[in-house]
């Protein structure tokens, strides 16, 4: 496969994930419901917990949003029980998020459930189609951990421009 035919076939890909999940918003924004939680605020969630800190104006870049929203944002998960704050030691203006314990239970229990629904989607193929999807999960998941901690060892990380 030449470079054009896998830059089409990517493309491809990303456009099924993305209508494939589109169409199934409704059951992604009932699980966060559930948890008192919207779309951004799950987004903020999956941020913290890959990164294990991240500060309010890191945030506030990844998740494109303006810093004062954020900090509303991680104001209203810190009084929620969800992340814990505090200010950096060297700079009293950059306060800094983790997940609380209570917040990473919840956070794996909604992964759970997307995950459970993602399977029972895969049910409605048959055998075969379920076999190769799951070895087709397997390998994109395996080669996309690769591609990413790649990434991260060329310095690329959600850190680059962190000036706050």
């Amino acid at each position: 496969m030449d470079r054009e035919e896998l830059t089409r076939l990517l493309a491809d890909t990303v456009e099924a994930v993305f209508v494939f999940l589109h169409q199934r918003y409704a059951f992604f924004s009932s699980v966060f419901r559930d948890y008192g939680l919207n779309y951004h605020q799950y987004g903020a969630l999956m941020l913290i917990y890959l990164e294990g800190r991240v500060s309010e104006g890191q945030l506030a870049r990844l998740l494109f949003l303006n810093p004062s929203t954020v900090s509303r944002m991680v104001y209203a998960l810190e009084k929620g029980g969800w992340v814990n704050c505090f200010r950096d030691e060297r700079d009293r203006r950059k306060v800094w998020v983790s997940l609380t314990s209570e917040g990473e239970r919840r956070l794996d229990s909604i992964k759970r459930k997307q995950a459970e629904y993602l399977a029972e989607q895969v049910d409605a193929l048959g055998p075969e189609e379920r076999e190769r999807m799951y070895q087709l999960a397997s390998a994109v998941n395996r080669d996309l951990r690769t591609l990413i901690s790649l990434y991260e060892k060329e310095g690329r990380s959600s850190e680059e421009g962190d000036g706050d």
